[in-house]
């Protein structure tokens, strides 16, 4: 995202851009993937009270980032599981 916003402001004219990877994932797959990377199964670990869910959450959420990678030249290089695969790896001993 750094490479993102230097790229925006070596443009000659401000303008707004979209920056994100243009996937969508479930908080159930992130979660997944942190109790994965630690060799667990998030089930066995987690409970879901679906009493405190949302009614007005929204089901899907998906960012368009193909002006960025039009105008700027940036693509997102990591997927959702690698950022967790990182996140996961500077944060256990």
């Amino acid at each position: 995202y750094v490479d993102a916003m230097w790229r925006m402001v070596q443009q000659d004219v401000a303008s707004d851009f979209v920056i994100a990877s243009g996937q969508s994932h479930s908080l159930e797959e992130f979660v997944a993937q942190a109790f994965g990377c630690a060799g667990l199964d998030w089930r066995q670990h987690v409970s879901i009270d679906e009493a405190l869910f949302r009614p007005t959450d929204i089901e899907t959420s998906l960012a368009n980032p193909e002006r960025a990678a039009k105008l700027l030249g940036w693509r997102a290089r990591f997927k959702m599981s690698d950022v967790v695969a990182q996140m996961m790896a500077a944060d256990t001993p």
